[in-house]
This record gives C-alpha cells, sequence and structure tokens, in this order.
C-alpha cells in the first residue's frame, strides 16, 4: 500500500497506482499525497480577467471558464481533475490562482 506522505496513512495498492501513472501520465507528485490531504488551488474572481490561460494550459482539465454572459468570464476549478501540476498557476498573468 501507498502512504501519503503528509498523514501516513495508506491509501492505494501501489500496482493500482503505477497503472493510473501510466494511463494517465500525471506528475509524480500527484501521487505522494492522499486524496484526503490534497491542497486544491483557489481562483480568486476579483482578480480574474477571464483570460483562458489557465485552461489552455491544464494538461488535466481542471479548469473552464465559466461565462456570466457579455464579457463576465471567469475561471473556474474541478478539483476532481486536478493533478497538482499547479501549470495554472504559473500561467495566470493575475496571480488570480493560489
Amino acid at each position: 500500500m501507498k502512504g501519503c506522505k503528509k498523514c501516513g496513512n495508506p491509501y492505494a495498492p501501489e500496482v493500482h497506482l503505477e497503472k493510473v501513472k501510466r494511463e494517465q501520465n500525471l506528475p509524480n507528485e500527484f501521487f505522494d499525497i492522499c486524496p484526503s490531504c490534497r491542497q486544491y488551488p483557489v481562483v480568486d474572481p476579483d482578480k480574474c480577467l477571464g483570460c483562458g490561460g489557465c485552461m489552455e494550459n491544464c494538461p488535466c482539465g481542471a479548469l473552464e471558464l465559466e461565462d456570466k454572459g457579455g464579457y463576465d468570464k471567469k475561471a473556474q476549478l474541478y478539483p476532481q481533475n486536478y493533478t497538482t501540476c499547479h501549470s495554472c498557476e504559473l500561467v495566470c498573468p493575475m496571480q488570480a490562482i493560489s
């Protein structure tokens, strides 16, 4: 069993994690921490320009632009798809994702 580096609890058989790693091409850091201990980024809607850079650079489809009509678009994060790659945080010109 693979143990979480944060809480120490076992959370999945290593053989299953290796299979997921091969099939999904996820970063190694994704498998170091159990889902309960992962910290997910947060989008600050006041800072978000709605440019879509985060969405375009997200390798796992964890972000979408929520269209509120007209030019009012904001990034929306879906934690169930998030893989801890932090690419969204790195490309945001307004540092709206932290």
